[in-house]
């Protein structure tokens, strides 16, 4: 029978920083906890990464304009012949004359289809309905389907904060496994299209990462989001070799989709609701419970006593606690009285003062994030570092396939750079906090970007790795830039504002996104200057090196 650790203490007084603590053996993070972390960071991984995938299914390959009548041209005309050959959108019809005098001189468009290169790919979405040229109908669906997902993330995320974050992460992933399921499946463009539109209504990816990091104390959440990055670029280099072996866009998008529902369907078995929701939203009894099922996993007792009062427990509360309203009472002095004095909770260190107290306890909105001075200036800084990030990182994924050299090889690149910039965070969150290192890693991106101009050269054009080394540079600093904030993001806002400020910073991302489709012929130049422009900002942000996941507005304002 294996050993039981034990060491009882009484916690009367902390806060939920201390209470996540305390639940853990002493100095290491609880197994129950670590399990549920790396669960929460693979669903997390392959519900983010199904965007990704986007590079594969909607590869637009070499193509040329599909010459059925080339015995029609006369052969010893050679010069004509060779003005004859197809491009990717036009051609020449094959009476075609340099003056016109034996047919037309006219280009016109592709008249019998297109031929591609299936090197890379056996098909793709786009080879499957020609969407080039004139029917370049991809990018708008995509287009469409990103700015669907901003107003629904907004949504998922008011859901998350008023039922809870467990409840509202299942629906949301399951409903996007089943519209990517269906999506593999479609028969047609109509219906492929329908299914992208209800996966950008699950919108539901930020949950998974936010509930991770409710999990652990402020010592553990740097480590803990370092190594959730890991996770993600471990399963972000299995793309590429899935991509690999399999050249059917139908069936990649299959497998993937089936093997994040498998982990689903596992791994929500084990997730709890967020300890931190739960108190805040005063639904003490079920906090209890899972307090003191996490501490009989992890072999830890612990003594409750003091935590909870117990007139909160009365019969009438049961189960009907659940319905009760997490912002309101009868009144602010009866409310006071019965919902006990959770110590764990920021409220009771201000049960005196009604006023403030219903105040905090009606501050779930999107507009109490831009009510005071500083948390405006929170929201946008945090929002706008979010936009830059998301329009560099998407920008070089998605132009990975256009470097010189192999289109599978490049995108593993791309994916396996991101690794050292992840293990450097590790040390440098727990070094230097969170402000500095982004700073840096923004720098160092924007560097990379810039530095793309020497592509424009004689030398550039002489040797083709210059373009995968400056992207690949790039890629490593917005890398870090990007572990850093998912990390910082969710310190900044209060328990019940956290699922909106994630939501809006979720937003900013996928409005990146969309300009990432709608200016991809912008320069790299650009987008390294605009990396460089918003580490200035940043150090007007508090630091929250060492400090606990703040419960109320009040407690920012501190900072």
């Amino acid at each position: 029978m294996p050993r039981q650790a034990k060491h009882e203490q009484k916690f009367a007084g902390k806060d939920i920083d201390h209470l996540l603590d305390i639940i853990n053996p002493p100095g290491r993070a609880g197994r129950y906890q670590v399990f549920v972390f790396i669960i929460l960071c693979l669903v997390w991984s392959t519900s983010f990464l199904s965007t990704m995938t986007a590079v594969y299914f909607g590869y637009t390959p070499p193509h040329t304009c599909k010459v059925d009548n080339e015995s029609q041209i006369p052969v010893e005309y050679d010069e004509l012949r060779a003005k004859n050959m197809p491009s990717s959108c036009s051609m020449r019809p094959a009476n075609w004359s340099l003056d016109g005098t034996n047919g037309s001189s006219e280009v016109v468009p592709c008249q019998d289809g297109w031929t591609y290169d299936r090197s890379q790919y056996e098909d793709t979405l786009v080879t499957e309905y020609d969407l080039v040229c004139e029917n370049q109908h991809f990018e708008v669906i995509m287009t469409i389907a990103l700015a669907v997902s901003a107003p629904a993330t907004l949504l998922v995320s008011y859901f998350a904060d008023k039922y809870g974050r467990r409840r509202v992460l299942m629906i949301s992933f399951f409903v996007d496994r089943v519209a990517g399921i269906f999506f593999s499946l479609a028969p047609n463009l109509p219906l492929v299209s329908v299914a992208m539109g209800i996966a950008a209504l699950a919108a539901g990816e930020f949950l998974p990462m936010l509930i991770a990091f409710e999990l652990f104390p402020s010592k553990y959440r740097g480590l803990a989001g370092t190594i959730c990055d890991i996770i993600w670029n471990a399963v972000a280099c299995t793309l590429p070799l899935i991509g690999y072996y399999v050249r059917s866009w139908r069936m990649l998008i299959l497998i993937w989709n089936v093997m994040a529902a498998v982990i689903g369907v596992l791994g929500f078995w084990f997730v709890p609701e967020s300890l931190t929701w739960l108190i805040s939203n005063r639904r003490y009894r079920t906090a209890e419970k899972q307090l003191l099922r996490i501490a009989r996993i992890n072999k830890v007792e612990i003594s409750l006593s003091g935590v909870f009062e117990e007139d909160v427990y009365l019969n009438k509360m049961g189960d009907e606690e659940k319905r009760q309203p997490s912002v309101e009472g009868k009144s602010g002095g009866d409310t006071g009285r019965r919902c006990g004095r959770c110590c764990c909770v920021r409220e009771t260190a201000s049960r005196e003062d009604g006023d403030v107290v219903s105040k905090e306890k009606s501050s779930l909105g999107l507009v109490d994030l831009i009510r005071s001075a500083r948390m405006r200036s929170i929201t946008w800084v945090i929002s706008g570092l979010f936009f830059v990030n998301s329009l560099v990182y998407t920008g070089l994924y998605f132009i990975s396939p256009h470097l010189s050299g192999s289109m599978h090889m490049n995108t593993f690149l791309m994916s396996i750079v991101e690794l050292p910039a992840y293990l450097g965070v590790v040390f440098i969150v727990h070094r230097y906090g969170r402000r500095w290192p982004i700073v840096g890693f923004q720098l160092l991106a924007g560097a990379g970007l810039i530095a793309c101009v020497v592509e424009l050269t004689d030398y550039g054009r002489g040797h083709n790795w210059i373009n995968v080394a400056t992207a690949l540079t790039g890629k490593f600093g917005i890398s870090g830039s990007y572990a850093v904030i998912n990390l910082y993001g969710p310190e900044l806002f209060p328990t019940k504002m956290r699922s909106t400020g994630v939501a809006i910073c979720r937003v900013s991302e996928i409005i990146g996104q969309i300009l990432v489709k709608i200016a991809a012929w912008l320069p790299p130049v650009l987008f390294g200057g605009l990396a460089i422009l918003m580490s200035i900002p940043v150090v007007i942000l508090p630091e929250t090196r060492g400090r606990p996941l703040p419960e109320t507005v009040e407690e920012i304002e501190k900072w």
